[in-house]
């Protein structure tokens, strides 16, 4: 989920670090200790923040401040998604994507498995996508701009130059193109 740009990743940059500090050596004991601050077997220096706390029970509250990231972040996903402008966006994104938004906005809970699908959708609703109008009179005028008979490759290449045209100047991986 960090992928997800309006999330503070600090928070679980933050976490990942402080977790990498709990670390144990088995062969160091207090007269090694006594002797050198720094472990000759594995060079581990025992952190003065955590000398005198078990490895567990810093586990133990570090999994409670997870807990707290997560729904933090669930609840902050769940506020931006009020946004109105997000319903707008909500309807550039295909069928299955807006179904996995929809159901976490009207469960309030994240899927049991975010998986890669979800985290794109969440990405995208939240990114600057860009709708692109096409009606039905505008490719019949695109198509038929030659007039008369067309093979199918110069069929194609209008219909390429027409979305070509409407999507000039556009960030092409942000234009969602909608038939109206």
């Amino acid at each position: 989920m960090s992928a997800i740009d309006v999330l503070p990743v600090k928070q679980l940059t933050d976490y990942e670090n402080t977790l990498e500090k709990i670390k144990s050596c088995y062969s160091l004991d207090k007269k090694k200790l006594d002797a050198s601050p720094v472990c000759p077997d594995c060079n581990y220096k025992p952190d003065s923040d955590y000398i005198h706390k078990s490895a567990s029970g810093l586990l133990n509250q570090m999994e409670g401040q997870l807990d707290v990231i997560f729904d933090s972040w669930k609840n902050m996903l769940l506020k931006d998604l009020e946004d109105p402008m997000i319903e707008q966006k909500l309807e550039l994104l295909k069928t299955e994507e807006q179904e996995l938004v929809r159901a976490f906005i009207t469960s309030g809970e994240l899927p049991a498995n975010i998986d890669n699908d979800f985290i794109q959708a969440m990405k995208d609703i939240f990114s600057d996508l860009t709708k692109v109008a096409v009606t039905q009179t505008g490719i019949q005028k695109a198509l038929q701009r030659e007039g008369g008979p067309a093979t199918p490759d110069e069929m194609k290449r209008r219909f390429s130059d027409y979305i070509d045209q409407l999507t000039k100047g556009q960030q092409i991986d942000k234009v969602r193109i909608v038939l109206e």
